[in-house]
Order: structure tokens, then sequence, then C-alpha cells
């Protein structure tokens, strides 16, 4: 039968929808961003077919509530984990034409810290140099509860695994101080996560300080000579590399934890690249002991690797320094020699590797900056000019500075924030406390407003949230 000119209109105005209706949904990207301290996401589901009132995202088999944004997005903005998942799978599904798109796995990241952090009593030159009451955070309170996005928890390797490499890491310090940054954030309506620092040198296990030749007599960071691990040997680093598994397979999902620091190699401070390479008694110990710089470069080129295995979901902060060779320090009236484009190299390499999870660091802020072991500038000479540049400046955000020191630096506190957020993406800024020991003085060298605006700053995103003319002469 032929159908005339007005039914033909007819007939494919109504197939028309159906075709429509026929077409199923594709995703072709999806992401889960968590909420920091909590195991909620925001999915975001990208592609193309979906229609408003009709497309529903399954995630693992469940329909979720679902935010139509456009024909090419929708969202889920509250999904709730499970603690310990690492990845779900999600679908879209239309009731019209009843069509479902091809399911895609999300992998499930923490969020990079955007913030001031509180550094809490960290003091390796004391006896008992871990502070698990969180003191700093409480501070002139009244004046800010509301500036700190992470304090870092600083424990001893010997804290971790007292008895053996075998033994299953006590993690009670870890939680004491997790308990106390909750109390604090259900005290002020606040939302403080944790960065994990664990302190070797002579906060190591007793078992492990006889691994790779040591103890090795060292002098300290106060001046005083004290056994060390052979932190540079292989021995060393496989039993450092067994705690670092038990902390991640602990951690790396616990939405408490924001962000984990690199500590391998580490010996005087927790900066991996900073070991007493000045001192002629120290280093003719070291060498004795089997120290050559192949064996820390080793150690230090494969210490993210090391930490990326098994921290595969929270962002890993490494900080850096100029290396400073020692191989060639043979007399009293010598001195180590700088090798700035090893550490340049190994900058590149690890932001190449792990990306935006990768945070850059350094613990040498200041204006004007110190010298020796800063390696934060964009350089113009060197033999290396690295994968994106030459230092952190090329490299960019994220970043993570620690104030070099408490003392007022002589071009101030705002002109040291403006460097660090004008020329290096400052993302994170660590406040070296004015004192250890007295509760309510932690920050005396810190106004209130010093602190509010440099949160507010960073919330805000710099150097775009920074005042007009911030960062003119930086």
């Amino acid at each position: 039968m032929r159908l005339s000119v007005p039914l033909l209109a007819i007939a494919l105005f109504a197939y028309a929808p159906l075709a429509a209706m026929a077409q199923a949904p594709t995703i072709t990207s999806a992401t889960a961003t968590q909420t920091p301290n909590t195991l909620h996401y925001l999915v975001d589901v990208q592609g193309t077919g979906f229609i408003s009132g009709n497309s529903v995202v399954y995630i693992n088999g469940a329909a979720q509530t679902t935010t139509y944004v456009s024909s090419t997005e929708v969202k889920v903005p509250v999904y709730t984990a499970a603690k310990g998942t690492t990845s779900v799978t999600a679908q879209v599904e239309q009731s019209s034409g009843n069509s479902n798109s091809e399911p895609v796995t999300i992998p499930f990241a923490k969020v990079r810290v955007v913030g001031l952090d509180a550094q809490g009593q960290i003091d390796t030159t004391n006896a008992n140099p871990f502070d698990s009451s969180m003191a700093q955070l409480n501070d002139h309170a009244s004046g800010y509860p509301g500036v700190w996005t992470t304090a870092i928890i600083g424990v001893g390797w010997n804290q971790l695994q007292a008895d053996s490499q075998n033994e299953t890491i006590n993690t009670s310090a870890i939680e004491t101080a997790l308990s106390n940054i909750a109390s604090y954030n259900t005290a002020n309506g606040t939302n403080v996560t944790a960065k994990i620092r664990v302190f070797a040198g002579t906060h190591t296990p007793s078992w492990a300080m006889t691994l790779g030749g040591g103890p090795v007599s060292v002098m300290d960071s106060a001046g005083n000579y004290q056994n060390f691990p052979a932190f540079w040997s292989s021995a060393y680093r496989t039993a450092f590399n067994n705690m670092v598994q038990q902390l991640a397979e602990t951690y790396d999902m616990d939405p408490r934890i924001q962000e984990v620091a690199i500590t391998s190699c580490s010996s005087k401070t927790g900066e991996p690249f900073i070991y007493n390479s000045s001192d002629w008694t120290s280093v003719q110990n070291m060498h004795t002991a089997g120290f050559t710089d192949a064996q820390m470069e080793s150690c230090l080129t494969n210490a993210y690797t090391d930490y990326s295995t098994y921290w595969t979901h929270t962002p890993i902060d490494y900080t850096m320094n100029v290396y400073n060779a020692t191989d060639g320090f043979t007399s009293s009236g010598g001195s180590s020699t700088p090798n700035k484009d090893y550490s340049m190299i190994l900058m590149s390499n690890f932001r190449y590797a792990l990306g935006s999870q990768g945070v850059i660091a350094n613990h040498d802020l200041a204006d004007p900056p110190p010298g020796g072991t800063v390696i934060y500038f964009g350089e113009t000479s060197g033999s290396y000019t690295g994968t994106n540049g030459y230092g952190m400046q090329a490299e960019g955000a994220p970043t993570a500075f620690q104030s070099y020191s408490a003392s007022t630096p002589t071009g101030g506190w705002d002109n040291t924030f403006f460097w660090g957020a004008c020329q290096f993406g400052l993302t994170e800024f660590e406040l070296f406390p004015s004192t250890r020991t007295t509760v309510g003085t932690h920050l005396a060298t810190y106004t209130t407003t010093d602190l509010n605006n440099w949160s507010t700053w960073l919330a805000g995103g710099v150097p775009g949230s920074l005042p007009s003319g911030s960062c003119t002469g930086f």
C-alpha cells in the first residue's frame, strides 16, 4: 500500500522518537571525587545520549540518586563507599527504550590536600619527639578553628615495629592522634584530615639498627653523635618497605588519612635527602660501614616506587633537596659535592610517574630563601632541563612547603607565602611551630590574620585568589 504524504509524515514523526529511545547511552569517562575525611564520593559521568528524567546511574548494580546535567553529563551527588573500596562498576540505564550503556570501572582516589598543615609536636632531637595530642590544632582555637586542612601525624618507626621485621605494625600512636583530630573536628565543626610522616634515624627499631652494616655513629641535627642505621643499604630498605606496605594496607583507603610522606632513606629528619654530609667524622664512619653515593641515590630513586606500589589511592609527598655527594669527601679538610642535576632529574621523574598524586615538597620556604639545600627555583643553567623545565618552579602544583623556621623571615610572612604561591604553585603550607612544648604558644610567630588569610587564599586557588599586586616582584 502506498502511503499518502500526510500519512508518511505522521509515520516518520512517530518512528523518530522510537529510534531515539532505542539509542543506548554511552559513557566516555567517569570519576569519583572524595569528600575529605568521609567515605562519600561525588561520581561524575560523561558521555552521550543521556535523557532528562530517564537516565539513572547504577553503581555495582544498585540504582543511585542521579542528577541530570545535560545530554552529555549525569552525576551521583553522594555515593557512600564501604571502607577499603578501591573501585566500582558504573552503568547508565534509561527507562525509555530499555537501553543501557556498557559498564565502566571507576577507580577511587583521595583528593589532594589544599590548605594549611598543622605540624604539631615533631622534634626528632628529643627522646619522646612525637605528641599524639595534636595540641597545635588548639592553639588560638577561638581565633581560627577553621584554618586547618591537615594535621601532621609524626610517628617513629620504633613505635610501629618495636620487636621484629615480621611484626604486625602497632598503630596505637596513629589511632590516638586520629581520635584527637576527630575530637577537634567535633568541637569546632571542622573537617581536618591527617598526613602520616614516619621518622627513622634514631627512631629506628633496635632490630633494624644492625641491618646492612649498622649501627653507625653519626652527628644528629643537635650536634650530638648517636647511633644511626645503615639507611642507605638494601637490607634496611627491604625492612622499611615491609612497614610501608603494612601502613598502606591499613590506611590507604582510610578517609582520615589524606596524604603520606615518603621517608625512605631518611636519617637526621623526615627529609630523605638530608643526611650528615658535612661532618668529616660522620662521613668517615658511614663510608667505613659501606655507604656509597650510588647506594644512597638508588634508595632515593626507588623511594617513590616503594611507596606508590602500595599507596595507590593516597597523595604522596616527597620532600626534596639538593643531593650532597660524599664519595669524594676523603679527608678532614674536604667537603661534600652538591649534585643539583641528580635532584632535578629525580623530581621530574617523580612527577612524571605519579602525576597529580605526587606532591613535590620542600621544607625551606622563606623570603629571602636560604641557600644550600634549596632546589625550588626555576633554573637557567645546568646540564639537565627536565621534562617540564628545571625545578619546582617548572613542575608546578601540587607542591607542599614547610616554613624554613619559626623565626619571622626578613621579608615577612606574607611575602614568604606569596613567594611560594606566585612562583611554585603552592597547595600546602606546613607551619614550623614557635615552640613544641607549651600548648597555646606553638604558633606565637604567626598572627590570627596570617592564618586566616593563608587558609582563605589557598582554598580559593593561588595565585588567582591573592590580593591584587601580591605577585609583583616574585
